[in-house]
């Protein structure tokens, strides 16, 4: 494999874990796409733009989540009884 394709390979294996791959997922011979990352420093950078995408979906996940994001909370009112 040429120098110029390692680029390519490296540069698309970032592209995908920067947006959400499962490098989690394991093939018939029990083997993950980190398993197979050749280069230490590629296996690096995939595990960090992987969790931090993972990062970035939670926290936007969890703003949609909460309607009352911002709101004041709700409060219940009862009326006023006459003692």
């Amino acid at each position: 494999m040429s120098n110029s394709d390692k680029k390519s390979s490296a540069s698309i294996a970032v592209f995908l874990a920067s947006n959400g791959a499962q490098l989690n997922l394991k093939n018939n011979k029990e083997q993950t796409p980190l398993d197979l990352c050749p280069d230490p420093h590629l296996l690096k950078l995939l595990t960090k733009c992987s969790l931090d995408h993972h990062k970035s979906a939670q926290s936007a996940a969890s703003e949609h989540a909460t309607p009352t994001h911002g709101a004041p909370a709700q409060v219940r009112l009862t009326p006023a009884q006459d003692t």
